[in-house]
């Protein structure tokens, strides 16, 4: 049966009223061989047991947001275009609806459901905040609160995919890029194979990389906000970090190409913090420029630089002008480091090591620095005994 070209208004009425009026049902049988099935999988290992699979989660607004978020998170927008009360049509929702490779696969989607059918209400216990709680749903697709919701893009829908003739032909899946360009699209009439569907993802993931999820697509937005108000406050370690885990995570979109532009900027910045301390290394200003290298190493801990820098402050403490000079201050470092152990171990009201710490604090070695002094303030009783 074919529509008429009637006024887009007329168009919804009669769509959303269940007529369905120029939507092809199928007719004959689907091109190849509908009877030949897929292997079968092999059984998984005793012991170990299949984890569930992820639960189809819908998107919910506008067809036009759903374009724009599948853009937002380098996603593939997969929509799947069921008819109400036919055959073929009921497969495709109780087959790939269902299929874990395919709901696996479409948490790397925007996934819109378009079903043009009215359904009774039924409850369902739901999970909220750790809480279980009822919830009433559509009967037939329990992914959506309301029939409202899986019938709301099919005009829309109907409008962009209808033949030259006028009729929409159901089911039918389209797959469609971030780019906004069709990836894949089967409009038979009959419920495909996953494998079909699969390929269409495959695709997609060799051109774009792999779409972010929803959780993760929440993490990049934040990465990239940490990362530009790191690089702003010219942070560059903390901002090199976060593009770093901002290009691990989708290496081949637009979030990708300002990571790699940020990167560029954050070790042009090293470089120079790196290059403006190793030109203090020289007397009078090497025990500032050492101290400041070594906390600078340590917010470099997992960049590349990091070792360049070890390198050089070890370089250094053999470089005969200064040598003394760094001698001076590893023994301020070391004894810092006894005198905040000291503190932890009296804060937990631990005598024994705290006297320990102390003990090595106070020793001739380390007695003439300025955290030995301070020690001996707030612990006058552990002060050593004359000749000890």
């Amino acid at each position: 049966m074919r529509q008429p070209l009637l006024c887009c208004s007329f168009a919804t009425v009669m769509l959303l009223s269940g007529l369905a009026l120029g939507v092809q049902k199928p007719s004959g049988k689907p091109a190849g061989n509908p009877s030949s099935k897929p292997a079968d999988k092999p059984a998984p290992a005793k012991g170990k047991e299949k984890a569930p699979p992820p639960q189809l989660r819908p998107f919910k607004g506008k067809l036009s947001e759903a374009r724009t978020h599948a853009k937002e998170r380098n996603a593939g927008l997969l929509i799947h275009i069921i008819l109400e009360g036919e055959a073929d049509n009921d497969k495709y929702r109780d087959t790939l609806l269902k299929d874990p490779e395919l709901l696996a696969a479409s948490e790397e989607a925007v996934v819109v459901i378009s079903n043009n059918g009215t359904h009774p209400r039924a409850s369902i216990e739901v999970e909220v905040d750790g809480k279980k709680q009822k919830q009433d749903v559509c009967s037939v697709y329990p992914m959506f609160e309301s029939c409202t919701q899986h019938a709301q893009h099919f005009n829309d829908l109907f409008l962009e995919y209808r033949d030259e003739g006028g009729d929409l032909r159901c089911p039918q899946t389209i797959l469609i890029g971030p780019d906004g360009k069709e990836a894949l699209r089967i409009a038979t009439g009959h419920a495909p194979e996953v494998s079909e569907v699969l390929a269409g993802f495959d695709q997609l993931r060799a051109g774009f990389g792999p779409g972010l999820t929803e959780e993760q697509w929440v993490s990049i937005v934040k990465l990239c906000a940490d990362a530009r108000q790191a690089q702003l406050a010219q942070n560059w370690p903390a901002a090199a970090r976060a593009w770093d885990k901002v290009f691990a995570l989708s290496p081949k979109s637009e979030y990708a190409k300002e990571a790699k532009a940020g990167r560029e900027a954050c070790e042009k910045g090293l470089r120079e913090r790196f290059s403006a301390l190793q030109a203090k290394l020289v007397p009078g200003s090497a025990a500032a420029a050492y101290r400041e290298l070594q906390s600078f190493e340590k917010d470099c801990a997992g960049l590349a630089i990091a070792a360049e820098i070890r390198a050089r402050v070890a370089k250094a403490e053999a470089q005969k002008d200064i040598k003394e000079e760094l001698a001076l201050v590893r023994l301020e470092i070391e004894a810092e480091a006894l005198l905040e152990q000291a503190q932890t171990c009296s804060d937990a009201g631990n005598a024994k090591d705290l006297e320990k710490t102390l003990k090595k604090l106070f020793a001739k070695r380390l007695a003439n620095t300025a955290a030995a002094r301070k020690a001996l303030s707030l612990w006058p009783e552990h002060a050593p005994k004359d000749g000890g």
